[in-house]
């Protein structure tokens, strides 16, 4: 490695120590977690200004608007979704929106086939969506 190789390194990680010092992040904390909350309770909500990991979904939650929503939205989250559980999703009275739940997916895998470029079943089901839309007017 270059020594303005390791100069650049040296510097990116004295600010991202610089950063977490700031937050007061406790790395040893950050090793011992196992969960998704966890990690936002330890850093996410720290970093992010919050008070902790439920005051950050509280105040992120899209939930307290969903009701105002007022042009069509489709909400496409799978049921194996690591980050979102799409029960958490209440959309009853609000006829605008239409969730999309398959079995699987993820976060945003929706590919189709082993080949990552391939095709992707979320580009058929939007297209599909749309032209809804656009043949209805």
């Amino acid at each position: 490695m270059s020594n303005s190789k390791i100069k650049k390194t040296k510097s990116s990680l004295k600010r991202k120590s610089d950063h977490l010092q700031k937050h007061k992040i406790d790395i040893e904390r950050i090793k011992k977690v196992k969960t998704l909350y966890q990690y936002d309770e330890v850093f996410t909500s720290k970093v992010h200004g919050f008070k902790s990991s439920d005051d950050y979904y509280e105040k992120c939650s899209s939930q307290k608007v969903l009701h105002q929503i007022k042009t069509p939205v489709l909400s496409i989250n799978s049921f194996d979704d690591p980050f979102v559980d799409p029960n958490c999703l209440d959309h009853r009275g609000n006829p605008k929106i239409i969730f999309a739940v398959p079995e699987v997916g993820g976060h945003i895998g929706f590919l189709e086939g082993l080949n990552p470029f391939g095709s992707n079943w979320t580009l058929k089901v939007m297209e599909e969506y749309l032209d809804h839309f656009q043949n209805k007017n």
